[in-house]
């Protein structure tokens, strides 16, 4: 699966995913219309790890179809 597929398949069912700050790092999370927010407990320490672990994160999120 491309991401730009995974991205649209999340989008459109609700989930949302994105870097949120852990003092001077980051840490991803989603959040899924009906289901709490979850946040990885990876602390990320560059731009290119957070971007890498978005696009990880969409892709896993939509080949396991949590939206379903």
């Amino acid at each position: 699966m491309q991401i730009e597929d995974a991205v649209s398949l999340c989008m459109k069912n609700g989930i949302k995913v994105y870097p949120v700050s852990s003092g001077r790092y980051h840490k991803i999370e989603y959040s899924l219309n009906s289901v709490p927010k979850q946040r990885y407990s990876k602390v990320l320490d560059t731009p290119k790890k957070v971007s890498d672990a978005m696009i990880k994160t969409y892709l896993y999120l939509a080949e396991k179809g949590v939206f379903v």
